[in-house]
């Protein structure tokens, strides 16, 4: 009898909430049926739920909706194709590969009706804008960087099984000791590769019968303290390297860097988040979470910076490199972006797309269903 009030007593909690009845319905029974009716193991079960149901509720409040701010993004985007450049057409092939990985998830059951429609009317404005705009720039690029471009806005390169998991970055959750804001922002630009470095680097992935010549390993492991977008560009040539199969240099093992690629970098985007994302940063943490989110640590992968994300974002729906209250003065962007319409920028918009939808991804495939172990 214990049992049984147990089991209405869990129930009854997760009724509270009456939009969630025809989710609730349908978890109810696939669970008990997986359980074989045994009581305690559907008690424990629908105790999961209430994770699902938090990630639910961080995708459909209304100020902090993630499905729709991936939307207005690419939406803004799209109606603007003339002012997308490479770098927002590659965050929007990452976003087409993260919303195709979503479509194709068992877990999307557990989704709403309009949060599925949605998803799926991004994920088309995304594959057409990036066929409209690649063909555009293949038109107007020399060749070695037209060749970079073909290369990095295929999505079956970057369309794999991502393995999530957390704790083994072993970081600490605090800020680097001794720091000030100008030495964080000094940090954005720390070490090599510089642009013109990383850019050479990648080209040599396409050009070169996809080998890595010695002066980009210098690059990715000199002790220079390489921070900012310069160690995110490193990751970036190993993930690069990888989905197209180059083959390795004897003198490093590019999968074994990762992992201390992203430790660097989590602790890099807390000490940003420590000063208030100054300068260009909230562009730098979207790229930051996209680029080690899809190495799978799910340190990067949660409702915090689901609702950073979405907080950065104008009444337009686009995005900005900088900080709203921070757009006076000098400051140095990227030299890869262009300005968009209403104060955005395309590197911004384009990223920012890849981050959102990896959040979408992260919680339909690790939180989204009833039978799955949630690991903390």
């Amino acid at each position: 009898m214990k049992k049984h009030f147990q089991l209405i007593y869990v129930i009854g909690n997760l009724f509270e909430c009456s939009i969630y009845l025809d989710y609730l319905f349908k978890a109810t029974r696939n669970v008990w049926e997986m359980e074989n009716n045994n009581e305690i193991s559907v008690v424990q079960r629908l105790n999961q739920l209430s994770c699902v149901l938090s990630c639910e509720i961080i995708l459909r409040q209304d100020e902090q909706n993630v499905t729709l701010a991936l939307y207005e993004d690419v939406k803004f985007m799209a109606n603007r194709l003339d002012q997308v450049n490479a770098d927002a057409v590659f965050g929007l092939t990452l976003a087409q590969v993260n919303l195709a990985a979503v479509l194709s998830s068992p877990n999307i059951e557990f989704l709403f009706e309009d949060e599925l429609n949605r998803i799926d009317e991004t994920e088309l404005l995304c594959d057409n804008s990036r066929v409209y705009v690649v063909d555009k720039l293949l038109q107007k690029e020399n060749y070695s960087m037209a060749s970079l471009i073909q290369v990095l806005t295929r999505p079956e390169i970057w369309m794999s099984e991502i393995s999530w998991r957390k704790g083994i970055l072993q970081t600490e959750f605090t800020s680097s000791p001794h720091l000030t804001v100008m030495k964080v922002i000094s940090s954005i630009f720390s070490g090599t590769p510089q642009a013109y470095e990383s850019d050479y680097c990648l080209r040599q992935l396409v050009n070169d019968n996809c080998e890595i010549p010695d002066t980009c390993v210098d690059m990715l492991i000199r002790n220079d303290n390489s921070r900012g977008y310069p160690l995110a560009h490193r990751l970036l040539f190993v993930k690069t390297a990888l989905a197209v199969n180059c083959k390795e240099n004897p003198r490093t093992n590019l999968s074994n860097l990762i992992e201390d690629y992203c430790r660097e970098i989590f602790q890099n985007l807390i000490d940003l988040e420590n000063f208030n994302f100054p300068s260009i940063s909230q562009d730098l943490a979207m790229e930051q979470i996209v680029l080690c989110g899809m190495e799978g640590y799910l340190e990067f992968i949660n409702g915090h910076y689901a609702d950073l994300i979405t907080s950065w974002r104008n009444q337009y729906g686009c995005y900005s490199a900088l900080n709203i209250n921070q757009r006076k003065g000098k400051v140095r962007y990227k030299k890869s972006t262009n300005p968009m319409d209403y104060g955005c920028d395309s590197h911004a918009c384009g990223v920012a797309a890849a981050a959102l939808s990896l959040l979408i991804r992260g919680y339909v495939e690790n939180y989204l269903s009833p039978t799955h172990e949630i690991n903390d």
